[in-house]
């Protein structure tokens, strides 16, 4: 690898933080054994040793088993560096690319945040998943003293999540007041949990798209 190759892939880390692959999948030269000595998760499910992205071995944007890491990590280049090889792309213009990337998946990582706890140490993809997943119930509408009359609304855990970060229950507010400004809060949430959810089906499509030009394997 060409030292200006080696400061991009130090620059950048896709290929093992989880936003290019969900997993990667051992071959028959690994050694499962030592792998599993050098502190990767492998797991084992229909015949396949595989192990899940963010990879445990990478480290300060740098693979701490760089010398001892998978087949398959030791064939993947990725598409900005084999342009690079062939004289086709600049490093800085490479490494723009990288940044755009990153700036892409900073942005998801801000929406699903907004939208509900997800786990951080999973793939990109997977925590998309765990958020879009989460069942949305619509109630029926109701006159009682509890809604005031509001229309009906949308509940998940996810807009729970978003109301239990709001500001608390005034001191001397009636019990009907305080279902009023629930409900109104629960609107507000709703309809801002349906256009982030919106616009992060959207980001993820369009970051999908620019991994698939310019960095995934044609």
């Amino acid at each position: 690898m060409s030292e200006a190759a080696s400061r991009l892939c130090r620059a950048c880390g896709l290929c093992c933080d989880g936003s290019l692959f969900p997993t990667v999948q051992l071959q028959l030269a690994d050694s499962v054994q030592a792998l599993k000595a050098q502190g990767l998760r492998i797991q084992h499910k229909k015949k396949c040793d595989f192990f899940d992205q963010p990879c445990s071995a990478f480290k300060n944007k740098c693979c701490s088993i760089y010398q001892e890491r998978p087949v398959r990590c030791r064939a993947f280049e990725c598409q900005q560096l084999k342009r690079l090889a062939q004289g086709e792309t600049r490093e800085e213009d490479a490494l723009k690319k990288i940044q755009e990337a990153q700036s892409m998946i900073d942005v998801i990582k801000k929406l699903l945040y907004r939208l509900g706890p997800t786990n951080p140490k999973k793939p990109l993809l997977q925590q998309y998943q765990q958020i879009i997943a989460e069942p949305i119930d619509s109630f029926q509408n109701s006159t009682s003293d509890a809604n005031c009359g509001v229309p009906p609304v949308l509940a998940s855990s996810s807009i729970n999540y978003t109301l239990s970060r709001c500001a608390p229950e005034a001191p001397g507010t009636s019990s009907t007041e305080a279902n009023f400004e629930r409900s109104l809060l629960t609107l507000s949430a709703e309809k801002k949990f349906v256009e982030e959810r919106m616009q992060l089906d959207e980001a993820l499509s369009n970051l999908n798209e620019f991994l698939n030009q310019e960095f995934r394997c044609a």
